[in-house]
């Protein structure tokens, strides 16, 4: 019987050596290239950097008239709660869509392209809608901020303008309920 023998491998001063230049190189490099974490912070939403910031605007205005159409509306007395708590969702809708300038109620318009009587006038004085006006104008509330979502640059405004425009859809069902009795 031959025993056959393994080759002995031999590591030579200069290969260890060689191997640590080798190592440290490669972790040096490591440790210099950018990470996930170094991307530059995105822009403050609204702040003047942001590419949506008209837009924000925009619907924060649109929402500021909505909150300003529940303000005034004529509702029966026995509706006026769930009218009111339906009307804050869009001060708290326009907030969250535009930070940096919380929804004001121009004291006369309603949401971007309507008017209780249905013109195209955004500047027209706010008219005391009863609840099927209300209901109206949640419905074009509701097709504008779609519409809106597929204008927005920022991934994260486009969800909160669907999630405000599905709001948007169940409070004029809501409405829509209320006045049905």
């Amino acid at each position: 019987m031959s025993v056959q023998s393994t080759p002995s491998l031999r590591v030579s001063r200069r290969d260890v050596v060689r191997f640590a230049v080798v190592g440290g190189v490669v972790g040096t490099l490591a440790g210099c290239t950018s990470s996930s974490n170094d991307k530059p912070a995105p822009p403050s939403p609204g702040g003047p950097q942001d590419p949506d910031r008209e837009l924000r605007a925009q619907v924060g205005a649109d929402q500021g008239r909505l909150t300003a159409l529940y303000a005034a509306a004529d509702v029966p007395s026995g509706a006026s709660k769930t009218v009111s708590e339906l009307g804050a969702r869009h001060l708290a809708y326009g907030q969250a869509i535009n930070p940096v300038q919380p929804s004001a109620a121009p004291s006369g318009a309603t949401p971007s392209g309507t008017t209780p009587s249905g013109s195209a006038d955004p500047q027209a004085p706010v008219t005391a809608l009863g609840l099927k006006g209300l209901r109206k104008a949640e419905l074009a509330s509701s097709a504008t901020l779609l519409a809106q979502a597929n204008k927005a640059v920022d991934p994260e405004l486009a969800r909160l303008l669907v999630l405000a425009a599905a709001g948007t859809a169940a409070a004029a069902e809501s409405l829509r309920m209320v006045a049905n009795g």
